[in-house]
């Protein structure tokens, strides 16, 4: 690992706890996370989807499209003094007799550090600038089962409009929407300023110019395609029969037809000619390696120079996958860990095997009780009693097969 990485490993920001509270069966929950890899198990309708969705809707500041919630955030960097987001939606607040208040906020934000208030907050923004100005910042992502219903620039073609200022026409939808993947964002964000810089500088740029900013933005996918070659995809690139026309009339350039293609066994293929499993893979390699390079400053995204870390929540990363393949991404996932701190759910048992003895406080038991969904570590015992085990049989995937761990 270069020593650029390893600045970036020991520097990274981290979710140190969080509480949740008022979604779903999240009636009032508290856990603590590793700062690398952390894995919930538990059995079918425990509330562990129900828990990420909500903990990724938090990260986000993202609350508009639940109910009334509550939610508590503690972010860590080493070197650095924690920082606690609290987070509140209450529509009770600016509702009276029935009517809304449109002067009203139905979602406050308050900072802390070491329990004492920094900052208040009505606006998501306003907390990534201070986050941004404690060397907090970091980029959170939700890989969901499947892959995403509207995935363009993979399995469907992108098509967008540029305007005589730079400005592109599906920006501001496609950013705030989100069901669109960590890749696709960062994809537009990227053409977005490249194009934006561009007409500033130029005020009537060639279509070579704008073909050169396309271009830029999938060098962004280099490091994805490293990780997808051991997957046997050897490579990626767009589509050669993308089209890019000048509008003498609305001096705009319209870009369509813009798509991936993948190398695989000698021939380039479309994503939707990729088995299950790859195009899963696919989904899950990009975005974990698509690069964290884009910060909100100023009312705007602006590129950085160096990367951001992320916090990484996967539903269920074994679903659709080969064995074979599953091993490879666990590998992956592990070595990911060191960079960006990582929640996984699951119910494959050959996961826990990317586990050690000292990772044991890694795991965390989902479980279902009248109280709405709990969480917990191992206790002492618990991880005593696995330990031993791995000693004796080797596989931790066994111990959960074969014991009560689950509880």
């Amino acid at each position: 690992m270069s020593q650029a990485k390893n600045n970036i490993t020991r520097q990274k920001t981290y979710l140190q706890r969080t509480r949740l509270k008022g979604f779903r069966t999240i009636q009032d929950i508290e856990i603590d996370f590793d700062d690398g890899l952390n894995v919930i198990i538990g059995k079918n309708g425990t509330g562990k989807s129900n828990f990420l969705k909500f903990l990724y809707a938090a990260m986000s500041l993202s609350l508009e499209a639940l109910p009334q919630t509550r939610a508590f955030l503690v972010y860590f960097r080493k070197g650095l003094e924690a920082l606690s987001i609290e987070i509140e939606k209450n529509l009770e607040a600016i509702i009276k007799n029935g009517t809304a208040n449109g002067k009203s906020s139905p979602i406050s934000y308050k900072i802390f550090k070491d329990e004492t208030l920094q900052h208040q907050a009505i606006h998501a923004e306003d907390v990534y600038a201070f986050m941004d100005s404690h060397r907090l910042s970091f980029s959170p992502v939700f890989i969901s089962h499947g892959i995403p219903a509207d995935y363009y620039l993979a399995d469907k073609s992108f098509s967008f409009n540029i305007d005589r200022a730079g400005f592109i026409d599906k920006y501001p939808g496609l950013i705030s929407d989100p069901v669109h993947s960590y890749f696709l964002k960062g994809m537009i964000h990227f053409i977005f300023l490249e194009s934006l810089t561009l007409f500033e500088k130029t005020k009537s740029p060639t279509r070579n110019q704008i073909e050169a900013v396309l271009s830029r933005a999938f060098q962004l996918l280099e490091p994805t395609g490293r990780i997808l070659e051991i997957f046997d995809i050897k490579g990626l690139r767009i589509n050669k029969n993308y089209n890019v026309v000048f509008d003498r009339k609305r001096k705009e350039f319209s870009v369509s037809n813009l798509f991936l293609e993948f190398k695989v066994d000698r021939q380039w293929l479309p994503f939707s000619h990729l088995s299950d499993g790859t195009r899963r893979l696919f989904y899950i390699v990009s975005e974990i390696f698509f690069p964290g390079v884009f910060k909100y400053r100023k009312n705007r995204f602006e590129l950085e120079s160096q990367e951001t870390n992320k916090i990484i929540l996967i539903e269920e990363p074994e679903l659709g996958l080969h064995p074979a393949q599953l091993d490879s991404l666990l590998d992956v996932l592990k070595q990911a860990s060191a960079e960006h701190q990582i929640i996984i759910t699951t119910h494959a048992p050959q996961l826990l095997d990317i586990l050690g003895k000292e990772d044991l406080n890694k795991i965390i038991i989902a479980r279902l009780s009248k109280d709405g969904t709990l969480l917990r570590h191992l206790t002492q015992k618990e991880r005593t009693k696995a330990g031993l085990y791995m000693e004796e049989e080797a596989f931790l995937s066994d111990y959960w097969r074969f014991s009560d761990l689950e509880g």
